[in-house]
């Protein structure tokens, strides 16, 4: 007589199904499936908080909310039920459910009932992800919303002091000296802001005088960013990694005399006032172009932002006033979180780049193209060279590695390769996952199955990017499987167990 499973054994099978139906965008059926794994066990937590991710990325904030609590009725320490009900919480401004999450997984904050304003720090997010994305910086509110600091392009839909909820999964890493932040992909906009945006083509011999336009501007309650150099295009794929390993796409900018401006304010004839005044100082420089490309957000796309009245103090020119000073944190994050520590200020020369990512596969450069290229990361490579003779050192960027040995699949949603230097966690359920596909068997005698089912292990080798401090690998670039002889020869690679 076979076997029966367990109760749990049997709503693990239904849950891996259910996610093999959300990976392929089946969202419906997924739902229904993972429902269908919550009656099979109805003391596990995991089918619930994958209910919630569901709605949460369908921006159904009720019901994500709901299911990530009973998520946490049945598991009070999963870490992606409390951060996602704190989300949802925020989305629906339900600000004691959103402090209950937030203290739940162990964030201070500030005494009150209200709307959480935490003095934060500076934070990456990517804004419009499935269109024309961008990176652009915010000042964080709270863990799960930034008001955005630059001017986006118009084509995003967005503008500069926008507030924008956004999710708890990092999806990119981004530099400003020593410190790291973690790039964090915008779920909706939270609240429109009352700017518009313009656009100013400036002819001038002599850019570093835009310095004074830019202080008109903001005494005048508006934001101004030169995107002639502020701005780099990067692919797809490092835009979500790290771009500091940047291979073909360095910042150019334009050598001519004409600088693209990209200005915000309230009202348009601040902007054309400053812009006169400035070209009156200065004859030797012209205005070729002047346009507003992006009018402030209509009270339907506010009330749609708002979804009710908002409890923040009202977005006028007034409450902003001057664009505020903008400031990194200090100290390592911790999973998808950036710490709210101390913080230093930042000059907004520094932190006005931001990024437009092309969505196509990055292109290697040839002839002519590749020597100026070359050049131009020769020079941009001058000032390291010269803090490696002066004895400084620096730290070397991470690449792509070859890495082979036991690949394990022992449960849903987990695994890990085992090679010679270790065991690197690939996925962990309910945790971080590894982007890029797995690898498959090549053959079904090339898997050792666990039980006759579809887990188990084999041999695989792939090329992958890794955090050796935690020994997790954060992108499966490409990965192959193997012959289980191959790792099997290798003395130094124990055969895992099931």
């Amino acid at each position: 007589m076979p076997k029966l499973r367990s109760a749990r054994e049997r709503a693990d099978l239904i849950n891996t199904y259910a996610n093999r139906l959300s990976h392929r965008g089946d969202e419906a059926r997924a739902l229904h499936w993972y429902e269908q794994a919550t009656q099979a066990d109805p003391a596990w937590a995991v089918p619930w908080f994958n209910i919630g991710l569901v709605h949460k990325y369908r921006g159904e904030w009720a019901q994500s909310l709901a299911a990530n609590r009973q998520a946490l009725e049945r598991d009070g320490g999963h870490g992606g039920a409390r951060w996602n009900l704190g989300i949802a919480a925020t989305a629906l401004r339900d600000w004691p459910s959103a402090r209950e999450a937030w203290r739940r997984y162990g964030i201070p904050l500030p005494e009150g009932e209200g709307p959480i304003e935490i003095e934060g720090s500076l934070g990456a997010v990517r804004i419009d992800p499935e269109g024309n994305a961008e990176v652009v910086w915010c000042d964080r509110i709270d863990p799960a919303r930034g008001r955005i600091r630059n001017v986006p392009f118009p084509g995003s839909g967005h503008r500069y002091a926008d507030i924008v909820l956004h999710d708890g999964a990092a999806n990119g890493k981004r530099r400003i000296g020593e410190n790291e932040y973690l790039v964090f992909d915008e779920l909706e906009l939270w609240q429109a802001s009352p700017y518009s945006t313009f656009e100013a083509w400036i002819a001038t011999p002599a850019p570093e005088l835009l310095s004074t336009l830019a202080e008109r501007i903001h005494r005048g309650g508006g934001q101004i960013e030169d995107w002639t150099q502020s701005v780099r295009y990067i692919c797809k794929a490092c835009s979500e990694g790290d771009p500091d390993q940047a291979h073909d796409h360095p910042a150019v900018g334009d050598s001519s005399d004409t600088r693209w401006i990209g200005l915000a304010a309230v009202e348009e004839s601040m902007v054309r006032a400053a812009i006169d005044d400035w070209l009156g100082e200065h004859p030797e420089a012209s205005l070729v172009e002047f346009r507003r490309s992006l009018p402030p957000a209509s009270r339907i796309e506010r009330r749609q932002s708002a979804r009710a009245a908002s409890p923040l103090r009202p977005m006028t020119a007034a409450t902003l006033g001057k664009p505020a000073s903008m400031r990194r944190a200090h100290g390592a994050h911790e999973a998808a979180l950036l710490p709210w520590t101390s913080t230093e200020e930042c000059t907004m020369p520094t932190l006005a780049r931001f990024e437009r990512n092309r969505h196509e596969p990055c292109r290697r450069r040839t002839g002519v193209g590749r020597l100026a290229v070359l050049l131009m990361m020769l020079v941009a490579a001058l000032p390291v060279l010269e803090a490696v003779a002066k004895g400084k050192s620096t730290a070397a960027k991470a690449a792509v590695e070859n890495r082979c040995g036991w690949f394990v699949n022992p449960s849903p949603a987990n695994a890990w390769l085992i090679d010679r230097d270790g065991e690197w966690i690939i996925a962990t359920q309910g945790g971080e996952q590894a982007e890029g596909d797995w690898p498959p068997p090549i053959a079904e005698k090339q898997w050792v199955s666990y039980g006759g089912g579809s887990y188990g292990h084999g041999c695989a080798c792939m090329r992958v990017l890794t955090d050796r401090k935690t020994m997790q690998v954060k992108r499966i670039v490409s990965s192959a499987g193997k012959t289980l002889a191959q790792c099997r020869r290798d003395p130094k690679l124990a055969e895992p167990r099931d």
